[in-house]
Protein backbone atom coordinates (compact mmCIF):
# COMPACT_ATOMS: atom_id res chain seq x y z
CA UNK A 1 0.00 0.00 0.00
CA UNK A 2 1.44 3.18 -1.14
CA UNK A 3 0.99 5.85 1.59
CA UNK A 4 1.22 9.91 0.78
CA UNK A 5 4.53 11.49 1.75
CA UNK A 6 4.18 15.17 4.09
CA UNK A 7 6.55 17.72 3.08
CA UNK A 8 8.18 19.55 6.12
CA UNK A 9 9.80 22.52 6.78
CA UNK A 10 12.77 23.27 9.11
CA UNK A 11 15.18 25.36 9.64
CA UNK A 12 18.99 24.16 9.87
CA UNK A 13 21.80 26.20 11.86
CA UNK A 14 25.03 25.58 11.15
CA UNK A 15 28.64 27.31 11.32
CA UNK A 16 27.49 29.11 14.92
CA UNK A 17 30.11 32.01 16.15
CA UNK A 18 30.93 33.98 19.15
CA UNK A 19 31.94 37.25 17.73
CA UNK A 20 31.30 39.62 21.60
CA UNK A 21 31.18 38.83 25.30
CA UNK A 22 30.84 41.48 28.12
CA UNK A 23 32.80 39.62 31.16
CA UNK A 24 30.57 42.44 33.03
CA UNK A 25 27.46 40.45 32.04
CA UNK A 26 28.39 37.04 30.94
CA UNK A 27 31.24 34.82 32.63
CA UNK A 28 31.40 32.14 29.31
CA UNK A 29 29.00 31.43 26.64
CA UNK A 30 29.23 28.43 24.26
CA UNK A 31 27.22 27.67 21.09
CA UNK A 32 27.48 24.65 18.84
CA UNK A 33 25.50 23.14 16.13
CA UNK A 34 25.99 19.32 15.55
CA UNK A 35 23.87 16.51 13.74
CA UNK A 36 24.06 13.56 15.64
CA UNK A 37 23.95 10.98 12.74
CA UNK A 38 24.79 10.64 9.14
CA UNK A 39 20.81 10.08 7.65
CA UNK A 40 19.69 12.99 10.21
CA UNK A 41 19.54 16.16 7.76
CA UNK A 42 18.71 18.29 11.12
CA UNK A 43 21.88 20.32 12.66
CA UNK A 44 20.76 20.58 16.40
CA UNK A 45 22.22 23.63 19.01
CA UNK A 46 23.26 23.70 22.13
CA UNK A 47 23.68 26.59 24.19
CA UNK A 48 25.77 26.40 27.57
CA UNK A 49 26.29 30.01 29.47
CA UNK A 50 26.69 31.39 33.10
CA UNK A 51 24.91 34.78 33.56
CA UNK A 52 26.02 36.93 35.98
CA UNK A 53 23.55 39.31 36.38
CA UNK A 54 20.03 38.71 36.47
CA UNK A 55 18.55 38.67 32.27
CA UNK A 56 14.94 40.37 31.93
CA UNK A 57 12.59 43.36 30.12
CA UNK A 58 16.32 45.62 30.28
CA UNK A 59 17.92 43.18 27.71
CA UNK A 60 17.04 43.99 24.34
CA UNK A 61 17.08 41.21 22.02
CA UNK A 62 17.65 41.42 18.73
CA UNK A 63 17.52 38.77 15.54
CA UNK A 64 18.66 40.82 12.34
CA UNK A 65 19.42 37.89 9.25
CA UNK A 66 21.01 38.62 6.01
CA UNK A 67 20.35 36.63 3.26
CA UNK A 68 22.59 34.86 0.84
CA UNK A 69 23.14 36.25 -1.96
CA UNK A 70 25.76 36.88 -4.95
CA UNK A 71 28.33 35.11 -2.84
CA UNK A 72 28.15 37.41 0.27
CA UNK A 73 25.69 37.97 2.90
CA UNK A 74 23.56 40.86 2.70
CA UNK A 75 21.02 42.76 4.54
CA UNK A 76 17.44 41.84 4.46
CA UNK A 77 13.89 43.01 5.28
CA UNK A 78 13.63 40.47 8.27
CA UNK A 79 14.65 42.09 11.83
CA UNK A 80 13.04 41.15 15.03
CA UNK A 81 13.86 43.34 17.97
CA UNK A 82 11.96 42.94 21.33
CA UNK A 83 12.48 42.91 25.42
CA UNK A 84 13.74 39.53 26.73
CA UNK A 85 10.70 39.24 28.95
CA UNK A 86 8.00 40.61 26.87
CA UNK A 87 9.00 37.95 24.01
CA UNK A 88 7.57 35.04 26.51
CA UNK A 89 4.39 36.99 27.84
CA UNK A 90 3.41 39.54 24.88
CA UNK A 91 0.63 37.34 22.65
CA UNK A 92 2.00 39.16 19.97
CA UNK A 93 4.90 36.67 19.50
CA UNK A 94 2.38 33.57 20.18
CA UNK A 95 3.63 31.95 16.62
CA UNK A 96 7.08 31.18 19.00
CA UNK A 97 5.46 29.58 21.48
CA UNK A 98 5.67 25.55 20.32
CA UNK A 99 9.53 26.80 19.99
CA UNK A 100 10.50 28.29 23.08
CA UNK A 101 7.67 26.64 25.38
CA UNK A 102 10.28 23.33 24.46
CA UNK A 103 12.89 24.83 25.53
CA UNK A 104 13.03 27.65 28.36
CA UNK A 105 11.15 27.97 31.56
CA UNK A 106 8.89 30.90 30.73
CA UNK A 107 7.63 31.83 33.90
CA UNK A 108 10.96 32.20 35.30
CA UNK A 109 11.27 35.68 33.57
CA UNK A 110 13.46 37.57 34.69
CA UNK A 111 16.20 34.71 34.44
CA UNK A 112 18.38 34.89 37.76
CA UNK A 113 22.06 34.95 37.71
CA UNK A 114 23.37 31.59 37.21
CA UNK A 115 24.27 28.67 34.85
CA UNK A 116 21.83 27.62 31.91
CA UNK A 117 21.96 24.72 29.51
CA UNK A 118 20.12 24.17 26.42
CA UNK A 119 20.01 21.06 24.38
CA UNK A 120 18.94 19.97 21.50
CA UNK A 121 17.19 23.09 20.21
CA UNK A 122 15.35 23.07 16.45
CA UNK A 123 12.90 24.45 15.38
CA UNK A 124 9.79 22.50 14.09
CA UNK A 125 7.77 22.35 11.12
CA UNK A 126 6.05 25.76 11.52
CA UNK A 127 3.77 26.71 8.51
CA UNK A 128 5.68 30.40 8.45
CA UNK A 129 8.58 28.31 6.54
CA UNK A 130 6.98 27.49 3.78
CA UNK A 131 6.24 31.34 2.58
CA UNK A 132 9.38 32.51 4.27
CA UNK A 133 11.25 34.91 2.05
CA UNK A 134 15.15 33.37 2.43
CA UNK A 135 16.47 30.32 1.82
CA UNK A 136 19.52 30.88 2.53
CA UNK A 137 21.36 33.50 5.13
CA UNK A 138 23.23 34.46 8.62
CA UNK A 139 21.15 35.55 11.53
CA UNK A 140 22.80 37.69 13.82
CA UNK A 141 21.95 37.70 17.56
CA UNK A 142 22.62 40.85 19.68
CA UNK A 143 21.70 41.18 23.82
CA UNK A 144 22.26 44.84 24.76
CA UNK A 145 21.42 46.52 28.22
CA UNK A 146 21.11 50.25 27.76
CA UNK A 147 23.76 51.28 25.81
CA UNK A 148 26.08 48.48 26.70
CA UNK A 149 26.55 45.25 24.01
CA UNK A 150 26.44 42.09 26.47
CA UNK A 151 26.19 39.36 24.30
CA UNK A 152 26.58 38.94 20.36
CA UNK A 153 27.11 35.89 17.86
CA UNK A 154 25.37 34.55 14.45
CA UNK A 155 24.76 31.47 12.94
CA UNK A 156 24.38 30.05 9.12
CA UNK A 157 20.44 29.45 8.75
CA UNK A 158 19.19 26.84 6.07
CA UNK A 159 15.65 26.63 5.19
CA UNK A 160 15.00 23.00 3.99
CA UNK A 161 12.23 21.32 2.66
CA UNK A 162 11.74 17.45 2.88
CA UNK A 163 9.43 14.51 2.23
CA UNK A 164 8.80 12.59 5.44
Amino acid sequence: MLTAKELIHYVDFEHPNITYINPKYVEYFKITALRYSRRDPIHYVNFRSKILTAFGNDIALTFNIYEFLSNEYRPSMVVMRFRLCDFFSDHKYDAFKPFYMKYFNASSCPFPKGEYSVANVSIPNLRLLSTFPLQKGRMFVSYVRGDERVLEFYLDVLIKHRFL
